[in-house]
């Protein structure tokens, strides 16, 4: 999909509730005001950003959860499964809050939330946000908590009807979501909604000229304007190979085999992951239309693989949920088995 599509698509869909909106478009105004030469940055450049984060143990980077909330697209989806199943009285758990926008869309349903963070800057400014949102009488008082603390280690003093955790990256790779939701699923309620409710994951062989700006990690494919985020091209279809079912206890990570048939000659030194996220509703949230949502990354082989169009190809992929990707172990051979 290229920009030009990328921006019509982001059109297509729309806050179904105009209190929504409007929450959206004062908490945009309102971070854009506070600092615009940081918040106002739309993609990152450094292409090893993720690997000086410690996030597991420190969360995302504030400016992170911003452009999170700058993703119009993405925060529309949620929004508007939030008004759907979201109602007066319900108790809410955000884990990984970051701005705290989908604890401000519930609370706006009426809802009691308990928002969690683990970097206290951001948690900082979710609250600071939230107490503008009051004052201006856009919210309730008193209907967000915010607990600045580890979700994979926090223990509710309540079953909750709604569990809001959107901690992911693509592959499942860096972010903590499947820790979180094996602490937390055993707190919904046995009619819960889980949001989003599963991630799948897409892998494919790639060819870029580029490699060296791979060495000590991924590049993430942001930008088109950026030479790093288009300098590659895929040599085989990508197949779905993991998907992630929320509303249960996860799993620990991947381990598989895959078998590709070539469909271009190339130079095979990168993998290519991408993912999609579904709502409860069954609403996707694909790389494809988001500006911030799992986009694509290349990984680098070893080394590389002279392929033909035609050509069988296996892939052994294992790694645990959470990782970096130099932690991943890619194998590429030739033949099935």
């Amino acid at each position: 999909m290229n920009l030009e599509n990328k921006q019509v698509s982001n059109q297509l869909e729309v806050f179904s509730a105009d209190i929504h909106r409007h929450i959206y478009e004062v908490t945009t105004d309102w971070c854009r005001g506070q600092n615009p030469k940081t918040y106002a940055e739309r993609h990152i450049r450094d292409i090893q950003h993720f690997n000086k984060l410690d996030i597991l143990s420190s969360g995302l980077d504030t400016l992170d959860a911003v452009r999170c909330l700058y993703d119009y697209r993405r925060t529309a989806i949620f929004a508007n499964d939030i008004q759907k199943y979201v109602e007066p009285g319900m108790k809410v758990l955000d884990a990984g809050t970051g701005t705290g926008i989908l604890a401000f869309f519930a609370a706006s349903q009426g809802a009691k939330v308990i928002a969690l963070e683990l970097n206290e800057a951001t948690c900082q400014l979710a609250k600071e946000l939230y107490e503008y949102l009051v004052n201006i009488g856009m919210l309730n008082p008193d209907l967000i908590e915010f607990v600045c603390c580890d979700a994979v280690t926090y223990t509710p003093t309540h079953e909750f009807d709604v569990l809001l955790s959107e901690n992911l990256y693509t592959g499942m790779l860096y972010e903590s979501q499947c820790s979180i939701i094996s602490n937390l699923i055993k707190y919904l309620r046995i009619s819960g909604i889980v949001m989003p409710a599963s991630l799948e994951s897409y892998v494919a062989i790639g060819c870029t000229n580029s490699v060296e700006n791979l060495k000590k990690g991924c590049v993430l494919v942001l930008d088109p304007a950026l030479p790093e985020s288009c300098d590659y091209f895929l040599l085989t279809q990508p197949v779905l190979y993991d998907s992630i079912d929320f509303t249960q206890t996860c799993f620990e990570g991947v381990n598989k085999s895959l078998n590709f048939i070539a469909t271009a000659d190339g130079r095979a030194n990168v993998l290519w992951i991408a993912g999609t996220a579904i709502m409860p509703s069954g609403t996707s949230i694909s790389f494809s239309d988001c500006d911030y949502f799992t986009e694509p990354v290349l990984l680098p082989f070893d080394e590389e693989h002279n392929v033909l169009k035609g050509e069988q190809i296996r892939l052994d992929l294992i790694y645990s949920y959470g990782c970096k990707p130099q932690d991943i172990n890619i194998k590429m051979s030739h033949e099935w088995d």
